[in-house]
């Protein structure tokens, strides 16, 4: 459809069907960014509650919404805690399922916040839901 109406500008200098067809475009893609940022929002708030005893944890969540892939050493080096504490948060996130570790390693492990990183994709939350807005 887009090259028909481009073409449609150069052979008859029709532009609103163009325009139209554009813009239509450029307000699918603006709904679906708002969307995909309250569902962030609302997640994050429903994280930050669950942690709220915790500072560190909290901290960590935040960690996690700059970018949902972490190690230990990144833990570590942020949050200033010992090695041992950065697992036991780790573990507790896993536990909880916020995080999966995603290498099978021993040494070296990278876990992954799921969650966020299917709001991000765009993944629907359940089959019934749209990506993207009408």
């Amino acid at each position: 459809m887009y090259y028909v109406l481009l073409l449609e500008i150069s052979q008859k200098g029709t532009w609103e069907p163009w325009l139209c067809f554009f813009l239509r475009g450029v307000t699918v893609q603006s709904q679906a960014a708002v969307l995909k940022g309250q569902r962030l929002l609302e997640l994050h708030t429903t994280y930050r509650e669950r942690y709220h005893a915790s500072n560190k944890l909290q901290s960590l969540i935040d960690m996690l919404f700059e970018n949902p892939v972490i190690t230990g050493t990144r833990t570590v080096k942020q949050l200033k805690v010992s090695s041992a504490t950065a697992y036991q948060y780790l573990a507790l996130l896993e536990q909880d399922g916020v995080i999966q570790e995603t290498t099978g390693r021993k040494r070296g492990r990278r876990y992954l916040a799921h969650e966020i990183m299917n709001v991000i994709e765009g993944v629907p939350e359940s089959s019934n839901d749209d990506p993207i807005p009408n």
